[in-house]
């Protein structure tokens, strides 16, 4: 068991730092968002999801932080595309959490991309997903099908519906047959 000692010397020939979220310009924020999405998509990708989420969230901070500092009618168009890309990462982040089961999250997330697009059908089948998941089926049919209304003939919301449907009337008869006893 002799045990050996070794010196490592790393020489930091440059590092970036990033500026502080309150000193950066609108421009800037919004491409930090992005380029961290973009970088998160790749971690998802790969099935790293646990750093896709980080990633995630780091953009939404980025976003979230524009937002609130600026008055609604200056630069709308960087706006209307930050509502966007902040739709698009609360649908992300929750992908990531269903996958791994925090359902609850899931719902909190999607729930607050519909504030901004009622209709956006991820949001709508993934917080379906997630209400199945926690047994609320009657919650989980009213995404799905209003998912289904929106974007009709999609399989994996057909297919949620129909396994949603039968867990529902399985759940259903399980409680009438010891609501008779």
């Amino acid at each position: 068991d002799e045990t050996q000692t070794m010196k490592i010397f790393i020489h930091l020939i440059s590092f970036e730092r990033f500026p502080e979220i309150y000193s950066m310009s609108i421009d800037n924020l919004y491409n930090f968002a992005l380029k961290h999405k973009e970088n998160a998509n790749k971690f998802f990708q790969h099935k790293n999801y646990c750093q896709a989420f980080k990633l995630y969230h780091r953009s939404l901070c980025y976003l979230l932080n524009f937002i609130n500092e600026q008055p609604i009618d200056e630069h709308n168009e960087i706006l209307e595309n930050s509502n966007q890309l902040i739709l698009s990462i609360y649908s992300n982040i929750s992908a990531c959490q269903l996958i791994h089961g925090n359902n609850i999250n899931v719902i909190a997330n999607c729930s607050s991309a519909l504030e901004i697009n009622p209709n956006y059908v991820k949001a709508l089948y993934r917080r379906g997903c997630a209400y199945a998941n926690l047994k609320d089926y009657e919650l989980a049919l009213k995404d799905i099908e209003l998912a289904n209304r929106i974007q009709p003939h999609d399989e994996k919301i057909e297919n949620l519906f129909k396994t949603t449907k039968q867990r529902l009337d399985e759940y259903n008869k399980t409680l009438g047959k010891s609501l008779k006893k």
